[in-house]
């Protein structure tokens, strides 16, 4: 791989990961801040009463922002971590789907507003990651 080449795919893929890592806060925060109102954002008609669940899934999730913030300060020196944000997100993505899949009574886990921030929030950024994790691969053979 040429210098220049690889000099402009480790700047996406740490511009792709800071992104990320931003795009984690903006959507975790708010539900440390405004419990209730975060969760009458998604929720159509009952809403969830268990806000240790949701904090917890904002603090993991937060988490996980701060290890995608580090893998953007230097993607080739974390190139083991970017496997996991993917991973992640697969993770997250799957459990949400499931989910919402109809019970025996028609009745869904989480609204369908839940499942649209997930789409964004989670399931967009697995191709991305993927792409980074081989840009990443190939800069460093």
């Amino acid at each position: 791989m040429t210098p220049p080449f690889r000099a402009r795919t480790i700047y996406a893929v740490s511009q792709l990961y800071r992104t990320a890592a931003v795009s984690n806060a903006v959507v975790t925060l708010p539900a440390f801040i405004s419990y209730q109102r975060y969760v009458s954002t998604f929720a159509t008609g009952r809403e969830p009463n268990y806000p240790f669940l949701v904090r917890i899934w904002a603090g993991m999730a937060l988490l996980w922002g701060v290890s995608f913030w580090d893998i953007s300060k230097d993607p080739i020196k974390h190139r083991d971590l970017i496997k996991y944000s993917y991973v992640e997100k697969l993770v997250t993505s799957a459990a949400v789907l499931n989910a919402y899949r109809p019970d025996r009574d028609g009745r869904r886990e989480v609204p369908r507003r839940l499942v649209g921030l997930v789409l964004v929030t989670d399931a967009m950024w697995i191709p991305m990651f993927v792409w980074a994790q081989l840009k990443i691969k190939k800069a460093t053979t």
